[in-house]
């Protein structure tokens, strides 16, 4: 394109971005395009919703060209947009159900077996951190509850507790195990682990 032509390196690009040239705006966006949608492909498993994150990140970029310090990469600028997006993207899946099974069905077509079991395995692991983390009765409570299969009327029965703080307990551990995972993963883990749990 035109654009490439026209700045010798990033720097200047970013400068005349600054200050409003479309063409160092199509530069930039030649530059990251590929780099950005492989890393928002990452995250939502969807070439749709990548791409639309992608652009959504751009727009923003453009919005707030006069905010961008030419003493940091614009690297790092670019991507903290992209991942701010990606979180709001996250907190409106959380909310929506249908927009939950979608995004299950693209993770699903988007690994192989291979991949599925490192992914269930890596789950595994950082629900076991989570897990020890949680106060004793209420870590008691949970494995008891996930590990042995018994009921809440049966948890309450051998500890001397009432079924609703059962119920308490467990509610509690899965959103200490859900914000876990929202901490230490992408927002892949969190929609497979709203579907493992959704028995308790």
């Amino acid at each position: 394109m035109k654009s490439r032509t026209i700045f010798n390196d990033e720097a200047a690009a970013l400068s005349s971005l600054k200050i409003g040239d479309q063409h160092a705006f199509e530069y930039l966006f030649e530059c990251y395009h590929a780099k950005l949608f492989i890393y928002c492909f990452r995250f939502v498993k969807s070439k749709d919703l990548a791409d639309e994150i992608v652009q959504e990140t751009f727009i923003k970029v453009w919005n707030f060209r006069e905010r961008i310090d030419l003493q940091y990469t614009f690297t790092s600028f670019l991507f903290k947009i992209a991942f701010n997006s990606i979180i709001d993207f996250q907190r409106k899946v959380a909310r929506d159900a249908s927009l939950q099974k979608e995004m299950f069905f693209h993770i699903q077509q988007s690994h192989n077996r291979t991949e599925d079991e490192l992914i269930y395995q890596d789950l595994e692991r950082l629900s076991k951190q989570a897990i020890e983390q949680m106060p004793e009765q209420q870590r008691i409570v949970f494995k008891m509850s996930r590990d042995k299969g018994m009921s809440h009327e049966e948890i309450a029965t051998t500890l001397g507790i009432s079924p609703n703080t059962v119920k308490v307990h467990i509610f509690n551990s899965l959103k200490h195990i859900r914000n876990f995972l929202q901490q230490n993963t992408d927002v892949s883990f969190i929609i497979l682990l709203s579907f493992l749990t959704r028995r308790f």
